[in-house]
């Protein structure tokens, strides 16, 4: 059976599951008998949209099996299984933004994270890469037309903000015409943005902008100061950190030193027996190693880094040198947050 045929019944789609349980392993009996459910539901009312589309049952069960690795359960909405345009796709566990905004506002660093349609006739200014000032205003016509689709003449972009626990206020924002030409112009590709249940698609786009650029975490720590920079964490790689800024030395083999050049014996000048071997020249300063560790992007240092600006503790590159040694390139990237 290479492709799913249109499913009568649940008990059906039951044996087809249950037939296929011994390729996946499950840590619990509940694990399992939440997958077996969530399957046998899904291929029931949706085995002729599959069928439509060519997709195997054997992809179906996989995606719901790595979705209930993820701790995603379908029968609550959290996901559905999706099959995107392309030459020969495969489906993909589709994450929906109501599970994805309740994740973070689970966060004991977030106080509050929401929405918002921006209305023609609004002032929008950028201050900041997640700073806003927009002066949204009132709305008097309908929301949606009369085909239940958002109503776009009205709409001139969407918002989304993220509160901090301790006030601090982060907010993105990006037009109707910037995220369409970012999701692509083929229509194939924006299906899931102008259908009926499209809405939550705009704010998806915004939140994950958001998310993406927020220069701390939502959900490690529950005190910011907890992911401060602390000098007695390991030394992380540094092979972004270019060789000429450090002398020319190539960090990722330190042990190896240049050896004293030795002096040609001649004939004429033997060395004196009783005279002592020379000491060996100590190796120039610029082949030590740096007092200070490397501050790379992304790495557990530069997070902690992103958190004291956040926080106003570290207010310019010269407070990051005091603890880190700072490339050019990342000189520049802190920039962006000072």
């Amino acid at each position: 059976m290479n492709e799913l045929q249109k499913i009568e019944s649940p008990t059906t789609a039951l044996a087809i599951v249950k037939k296929s349980l011994p390729i996946f392993f499950f840590e619990s009996q509940e694990n399992e008998k939440k997958f077996v459910s969530a399957c046998a539901i899904d291929l029931y009312k949706r085995s002729e949209e599959y069928v439509k589309n060519g997709i195997s049952y054997e992809d179906v069960l996989l995606c719901h099996y790595q979705a209930s690795q993820q701790g995603l359960n379908y029968l609550n909405g959290d996901y559905t299984v999706v099959k995107f345009g392309g030459k020969n796709p495969k489906p993909v566990v589709f994450t929906s933004y109501q599970k994805q905004r309740q994740d973070i506002l689970d966060s004991p660093n977030v106080a509050e994270f929401y929405p918002n349609i921006i209305w023609q006739g609004a002032t929008v200014q950028q201050r900041d890469l997640l700073q806003w000032d927009i002066k949204n205003v009132p709305h008097i016509g309908a929301k949606y037309d009369q085909n239940g689709f958002l109503n776009f003449n009205d709409i001139l972009g969407f918002e989304f903000v993220l509160v901090r626990s301790d006030g601090k206020k982060y907010n993105y924002f990006a037009t109707v015409n910037e995220i369409v030409l970012e999701v692509g112009k083929d229509d194939k590709l924006l299906f899931m943005y102008r259908n009926r249940n499209g809405e939550s698609m705009w704010y998806k786009f915004v939140m994950r902008k958001l998310l993406k650029w927020l220069p701390f975490s939502v959900g490690q720590s529950k005190d910011w100061r907890e992911v401060q920079p602390r000098d007695d964490r390991p030394v992380v790689d540094i092979d972004d950190v270019p060789f000429e800024e450090i002398g020319g030395v190539n960090l990722l083999q330190p042990e190896q030193q240049p050896q004293p050049q030795q002096q040609p014996q001649t004939m004429t000048q033997p060395q004196p027996q009783n005279q002592q071997p020379a000491q060996p020249a100590p190796a120039p300063a610029q082949h030590q190693q740096p007092e200070k560790r490397w501050l790379n992007i992304d790495s557990e240092e530069w997070r902690g880094v992103l958190a004291s600006i956040a926080t106003g503790q570290v207010k310019s590159v010269a407070d990051v040198r005091k603890t880190y040694a700072v490339s050019k390139a990342v000189e520049a990237e802190l920039v962006k947050y000072l």
